[in-house]
């Protein structure tokens, strides 16, 4: 695999085209989503999200054994078997999570109805409706904006990422098969920081009619209706991942057990931006250059450092 730079010579990146690939789309992305354009959002988007996926099944790719001189039962059922014995399930379990994560990425892109909407205010179809529900998100007279299906599948498309993503922790971890495969008190709190973290920004169940503060809310969220357990579930799902990853030790031999913390938790951090962008409140405006960079920039590396372990 690629490495990183000497201070980080331990990490590993998936193979050269999927870094050159995001390297190319990511920046693109990036300034798609500054200056609001969005065919390059969306095909920008989806492109970056390729690039972490190619890693994984540029490895899973297996290489066919010879073939059985004779046809016989035996033989083909010995060549089945040669063939299936070079899956590696934990690089199934995290290429599961990264195709999840895309269809996840997919299904949370906005209509371009929506984008505008969101990135210039009310200017396009339903103007004057969306206008009055602009003003009274802004005026605090109601809580929430409209949350699509599309958008709720997508949280859980990414909730199942981050199970896939534990069971594959839990696959790979050299403690396994001891009385002790995870280190417990370091799961407890790490999940109980990352739960009280998530309470103090706003994300888990946050007050309503609060404008935020010191005590909790701190992003300024509103949140209801079927998306306050949906996002408190999601937030439970995607702590005890990171839990797991900081509990739990690689294999020896395969990428530094630091490395897939480290994704874990950038991954736990662009969550932050995507809780913001969708439930803060009168949010209608260009997203100048910090969501974006950062946020697209913790995302999309937190996957290429989570496939890099492949």
């Amino acid at each position: 695999m690629a490495s990183l730079p000497p201070f980080l010579s331990d990490l590993s990146l998936p193979p050269p085209p999927s870094i050159s690939l995001v390297n190319i789309a990511l920046p693109l992305l990036i300034l798609s989503e500054r200056f609001s354009f969005y065919p390059g959002s969306y095909i920008f988007k989806l492109l970056s999200s390729l690039a972490f996926l190619s890693g994984p099944l540029y490895y899973l790719s297996p290489t066919p054994p010879p073939l059985p001189s004779t046809l016989d039962a035996q033989s083909l059922q010995d060549y089945f078997i040669a063939y299936t014995d070079q899956f590696n399930p934990y690089h199934l379990l995290i290429a599961a999570g990264l195709l999840a994560s895309i269809l996840g990425d997919y299904l949370l892109i906005p209509t371009r109805t929506d984008y505008y909407n969101k990135h210039f205010g009310a200017v396009t179809a339903n103007t004057r409706q969306a206008a009055r529900q602009q003003a009274k998100e802004e005026s605090g007279e109601t809580e929430t904006r409209k949350i699509t299906v599309s958008f709720q599948l997508g949280v859980v498309a990414f909730a199942l990422a981050h199970i896939a993503y534990i069971l594959a922790f839990v696959e790979n971890n050299v403690n396994k098969d001891t009385e002790t495969p995870v280190n417990w008190p370091v799961f407890g709190t790490t999940l109980a920081a990352t739960l009280l973290l998530s309470k103090w920004l706003g994300v888990i169940y946050p007050p309503k009619g609060k404008k935020g503060g010191v005590t909790g809310n701190v992003l300024n969220l509103a949140i209801s209706g079927p998306m306050r357990p949906l996002v408190f579930a999601y937030s439970i799902i995607i702590g005890c991942m990171l839990a797991v990853a900081a509990s739990t030790e690689a294999a020896e031999g395969d990428a530094p057990s630091y490395q897939r913390v480290l994704g874990a938790a950038m991954f736990v951090a662009s969550d932050v931006f995507v809780a913001k962008d969708a439930f803060a409140r009168g949010r209608a405006g260009k997203p100048g250059w910090l969501r974006p960079l950062v946020g697209f920039g913790l995302y999309f590396w937190a996957q290429m450092l989570i496939a890099g372990t492949v």
